[in-house]
């Protein structure tokens, strides 16, 4: 293996580009469904820097989840994006490492904290007090 030192601009070029073998990268969602995971992730419309990095093409996969971005019923969503998730997992697109485990250490005194594990270094600071 021959590793490559980039300037995060050419970095982000080859991965748009698919122009690596392999390449690490990190992962912090916007909001909290599974939208912003699975059709950023696998969709094959979103390939290179829109979010499908690993340039993934599942024809199956794709109308799971387009079906599942399209509809407001919650339960046939999580069953849409379940049987998306099984073929993403047993293909392996991608070599999922490791998820950070955040812990928070906080005083009796202080009220209003609410943890946001979207945004994790973002505090809620107009609602805190002692």
């Amino acid at each position: 293996m021959e590793l490559e030192k980039l300037a995060w601009a050419t970095l982000r070029d080859k991965v748009d580009r698919a122009d690596f073998d392999i390449c690490l990268g990190v992962w912090s969602p916007d909001y909290a469904d599974p939208h912003m995971f699975m059709n950023y992730w696998f969709d094959s419309n979103n390939h290179g820097l829109a979010g499908n990095r690993a340039f993934y093409k599942n024809d199956q996969v794709d109308q799971l989840l387009r079906e599942a971005a399209r509809i407001s019923d919650q339960k046939k969503r999580t069953e849409l994006y379940r049987q998306a998730q099984d073929i993403v997992m047993e293909e392996a697109p991608y070599i999922l490492l490791f998820q950070n485990n955040t812990l928070l250490p906080m005083r009796k005194n202080i009220e209003g904290y609410v943890y946001n594990p979207m945004l994790e270094s973002m505090y809620n600071f107009e609602g805190m007090k002692k």
